[in-house]
C-alpha cells in the first residue's frame, strides 16, 4: 500500500462516523476490527475520473499501483475500497485505489490511529472473488483486526522489509522455487529470487494493485519453456502474440482448458507453499478473429510480484506486528455482499 494511499484512507478513516466503526468493530467477540467494501473496477478513462488516486508517475501520467519502483500497469481487474464521508443529502463515497506491496508499514501514523480507535491492531486480510462469480456482482471486503475470519489452519510465511529509499519500503516474501503440475523445476532455485540491496532489484512481493504475476526473467524462461512442452504433449501449440510478446496457446477456451497446468510456488519453509488453480493462469484471448489462451504470468526484470490474478479465491492475511502473512483457499464469494 503506497505512503499516499495509507495517508489518504487513514484520513478516511478519521473524519468516518466513529459510532459505526464502533457498531461494526462490536459484532466482533473481545478485541475491535472493521471492514470496507473491496471493489474491483477496471481501469478506464472515466473510472480514473472518478477515484481519488495516488500520484503520478514521471511520466505525467498516472500510476495506478503507486509503487516505486514503479510496476508495470497491467490491463485488467484492479481493486478499490469504496468509504463513505457525510450522511444524508451530502453524503459523497470514494473508490481508493488499492495496492498491497507496502501495506500500512509500522510505525506509521496509520496503524496508530487504528490501534487507538481499537479498531485494528496490526492486522488486515482480503479474499478476492473468483472469476467464475463474477456474474453474481458480489464484492468482498479489505477487513481489519477482529473482522477477520479465522486462519488458524492456514499456511505462513514470514514478510520481509526493506527499505528502497528514505520512507519507503516494501514488503516481500520469501519465493524459493516453483512447481509445475505438482513437479519442481529444479532449475528454478532461490538464488532467482534474491533481493539485491544495491541495485534494489529481485526479491517477491504481493500486489492486488498488478492485475497477472510477473516474474523474474531467469525463473520466467524455464517455467515458460515447462508450459510449452506440457501443451505441445497434449498436442496444443503455441504461439507469440504481439504487442506484449505474450506467451498464447492455440484453441478455444473449452477446448483446452483441460489441458492446464497448475504452478505452485514454494516459500520459505516449504511447507508454506501456494497451490495457483489451472484455471488462473491463463486469459482467454482473441486476436485477429483466432481464439487464444494466454498464459497469465509474464517476465519482469524489477522483481516477481505475485498479481490479482493468481490470488482469486485465497484468503490472505497480513500480521503487520509479527510479520507474517497467512494463505488459505476459501470460497472468497461467501463473504461478500451485494454491489448496491
Amino acid at each position: 500500500m503506497s505512503s499516499v494511499y495509507s495517508f489518504t484512507l487513514c484520513f478516511f478513516v478519521a473524519v468516518l462516523n466513529p459510532v459505526s466503526l464502533a457498531l461494526g468493530a462490536a459484532r466482533s467477540s473481545g478485541a475491535a476490527g472493521f471492514s470496507l467494501p473491496l471493489v474491483p473496477h477496471y481501469r478506464t478513462a472515466a473510472g480514473v475520473l472518478e477515484e481519488l488516486l495516488p500520484e503520478g508517475d514521471a511520466e505525467g501520467g498516472v500510476n495506478i499501483t503507486s509503487i516505486r519502483p514503479k510496476m508495470i500497469p497491467y490491463s485488467g481487474p484492479l481493486y478499490s475500497v469504496r468509504v463513505g464521508v457525510g450522511s444524508g443529502a451530502t453524503q459523497h463515497f470514494y473508490k481508493l485505489a488499492l495496492d498491497l506491496a507496502r501495506p500500512l508499514t509500522p510505525p506509521t501514523p496509520c496503524i496508530r490511529q487504528l490501534s487507538d480507535r481499537g479498531l485494528a491492531g496490526s492486522r488486515f486480510s482480503y479474499c478476492l472473488v473468483g472469476k467464475q462469480h463474477e456474474h453474481l456482482h458480489r464484492r468482498g471486503f479489505l477487513r481489519f483486526g477482529a473482522d477477520i475470519p479465522d486462519q488458524s489452519h492456514a499456511r505462513s510465511t514470514a514478510l520481509l522489509h526493506w527499505d528502497l529509499a528514505k520512507g519507503r519500503g516494501m514488503y516481500y516474501v520469501n519465493l524459493v522455487g516453483v512447481s509445475l503440475g505438482g513437479r519442481r523445476l529444479t532449475a528454478i532455485t532461490p538464488a532467482t529470487f534474491k533481493f539485491d540491496p544495491h541495485s534494489l532489484r529481485g526479491g517477491c512481493t504481493l500486489d492486488v494493485g498488478t492485475a497477472y504475476t510477473l516474474m523474474a526473467p531467469p525463473a520466467y524462461h524455464v517455467l515458460a519453456a515447462e508450459v510449452v512442452k506440457h501443451m505441445q504433449r497434449h498436442g496444443v501449440h503455441h504461439a507469440i502474440l504481439p504487442p506484449a510478446q505474450k506467451l498464447c496457446f492455440h484453441g478455444t477456451w473449452d477446448s483446452i482448458r483441460v489441458h492446464f497446468p497448475s504452478v505452485t510456488l514454494h516459500f520459505y519453509p516449504e511447507s508454506a507453499s501456494l497451490f495457483i488453480k489451472p484455471e488462473l493462469l491463463f486469459v482467454e484471448t482473441m486476436h485477429q478473429h483466432t481464439h487464444y489462451a494466454c498464459f497469465a504470468i509474464a517476465a519482469y526484470a524489477e522483481r516477481t510480484v505475485i498479481g490479482a490474478g493468481q490470488m482469486l479465491d485465497t484468503r490472505f492475511t497480513f500480521d503487520l506486528q509479527h510479520n507474517r502473512l497467512f494463505f488459505a483457499p476459501e470460497d472468497c464469494h461467501l463473504d461478500t455482499s451485494t454491489v448496491n
